[in-house]
């Protein structure tokens, strides 16, 4: 129970140091005039999953432990490997426009 615990903490931790990544990227990458939207799209689809991810869990009780596992580290591997797509923006201004 206490290494459950403790998973549980360090999931927590990088969780939201994921989240406050995410947010500070997108504000950057985001062209002034169109931050707003795209923040706003951002956080509807956090709350989708913020309101999904609970139901998910649920299955954990009804279906094989492994399936449930495999879809949330197979969406945390997805996030991830798109996170790596994005353009390194190191030392380059903040769009005022759309490109």
């Amino acid at each position: 129970a206490v290494v459950s615990t403790q998973s549980t903490g360090v999931a927590n931790l990088f969780i939201g140091a994921a989240w406050g990544g995410i947010y500070l990227i997108t504000a950057e990458l985001a062209p002034t005039s169109h931050r707003g939207m795209i923040m706003g799209i951002c956080s509807g689809f956090a709350r989708v999953g913020s309101f999904v991810g609970p139901f998910i869990s649920l299955l954990y009780n009804v279906m094989d432990r492994k399936i449930v596992l495999a879809i949330f580290g197979t969406m945390a591997l997805t996030a991830a490997s798109m996170f790596l797509l994005l353009p390194d923006s190191t030392g380059k201004a903040i769009p005022d426009t759309p490109a």
